[in-house]
């Protein structure tokens, strides 16, 4: 699983720009499914089990990640940007990306030290005052390699530490690594999957994916946001690293069924599978989707504890990462007539 984590964190794929990410995806489940590719550019599954189901089982993960976007160029060649999906502008200068189909290298500046007034200094600059220099000499300079409208990415930096993952877009490539390694494998129940676009922008892949789909059960793996005991106050820390899969009783965006979330804990408690519950209301991912869309679904969101998430950098511990797929491995060989 971690050497395709490897490639799939590796890809290019802002919201909107999923077409990479989908074919390593696709390539790695041809022969172990039937899938399609809807007009949208969802990817969804039918993984056929021993047995079939009453109701219909939805394992869903996003494939986009969050990213920039050309708006303007300015004279000079540096061109300005705006966020795809939630970045803070705190992660961003001095940051390395690559641009658009051609992958263009650039990284990330700010007005010089010496330029700034002395209550600017210190300060965090906001994304308007950032931009993004690729060494051009000037606007038609720069307009040979880029355009405006033109996506990028955080450079590719998937690194392996002792027991951790660090990487841009574990959030959520991790969450398609684990269901290709499900769909690879064998299972007990015939079960529908999903490869969503564009989560970070509103959750839109997952909207036309339960009309297709039209799930009776969602089970949702993400990427949440952990913070430490240590560093956060301990009622203000959601999840934690080292702690198990996590399991969420309500966000920002969805109030989960309380039948998947018993289900969830009683699996994780009986396969003797790490787990936490996700302690604060924030945050959001396509269950709120699958829940509000078509007629509905029941849903649970299964998630690795990540820090720094939506940065250049993510850092998730192995162990989780293993527990999260095997609670929704476990949880898929349940038949939930």
């Amino acid at each position: 699983m971690f050497d395709r984590l490897e490639r799939y964190c590796s890809a290019f794929g802002p919201s909107g720009c999923e077409d990479e990410i989908r074919r390593m995806i696709i390539e790695d489940i041809d022969g172990h499914c039937d899938y399609r590719t809807d007009r949208t550019g969802n990817l969804l599954c039918f993984k056929s089990g021993r047995k079939p189901r009453a109701n219909r089982l939805l394992v869903s993960a996003h494939m986009d990640e969050v990213g920039l976007m050309i708006d303007y160029i300015t004279p000079e060649g540096m061109l300005h940007f705006g966020t795809v999906g939630g970045i803070e502008s705190k992660d961003l200068c001095g940051k390395y990306v690559v641009i658009g189909d051609k992958r263009i290298p650039g990284v990330i500046g700010s007005k010089a030290i010496h330029h700034q007034k002395p209550e600017e200094r210190g300060i965090c600059p906001p994304v308007e005052e950032l931009y993004i220099d690729i060494g051009a000499d000037s606007k038609q300079d720069a307009m040979r390699f880029v355009g405006i409208g033109d996506c990028a990415v955080f450079r590719p930096n998937y690194l392996e530490s002792g027991a951790f993952v660090m990487s841009k877009a574990l959030d959520d490539r991790f969450g398609c690594a684990a269901l290709v390694d499900i769909i690879r494998g064998e299972i007990e129940y015939d079960t529908y999957f999903a490869f969503v676009i564009c989560e970070e922008v509103g959750c839109r892949g997952a909207q036309t994916a339960a009309y297709s789909l039209n799930a009776d059960y969602c089970i949702v793996c993400e990427a949440t946001t952990a913070a430490e005991e240590g560093v956060t106050p301990e009622h203000l820390s959601p999840c934690s690293l080292n702690k198990g899969a996590v399991i969420s009783a309500v966000d920002g965006g969805t109030i989960y069924d309380r039948e998947l979330f018993d289900i969830a804990v009683e699996t994780a408690k009986a396969k003797k599978i790490p787990y936490q519950i996700k302690k604060i209301i924030a945050g959001g991912n396509d269950s709120r989707s699958y829940q509000q869309t078509a007629t509905g679904a029941k849903v649970a969101a299964i998630s690795s504890p990540s820090r720094y998430i939506h940065s250049p950098s993510g850092v998730c511990r192995k162990s989780d990462l293993i527990a999260v797929r095997d609670l929704i491995a476990a949880m898929i060989e349940r038949s939930y007539d």
